[in-house]
């Protein structure tokens, strides 16, 4: 498993210096990268499939869990 993140991570690098030396300079959201970091190594370690191939699944969860925020924000009649 150590070995199967330290891929990804150096992947995650790769694609970070790639992007870099295309422009020079540039700015990398590091939230976004590594929520995508995380789900490329979970998806690897759990399922042998990368981030891409899952991506559908993590977008569905995202909205998902959006949905549920948004509806611990709604109060309901009796329901405590």
């Amino acid at each position: 498993m150590t070995q199967t993140m330290s891929t990804c991570v150096s992947q995650a690098l790769d694609n970070w210096e790639s992007q870099i030396s295309d422009v020079g300079k540039k700015e990398i959201v590091v939230h976004e990268q590594f929520r995508i970091l995380t789900a490329d190594i979970i998806a690897h370690t759990a399922f042998g499939s990368s981030y891409e191939d899952g991506s559908l699944v993590f977008k569905l969860q995202q909205e998902q869990q959006l949905f549920l925020k948004k509806q611990r924000l709604m109060l309901m009649p009796g329901y405590r």
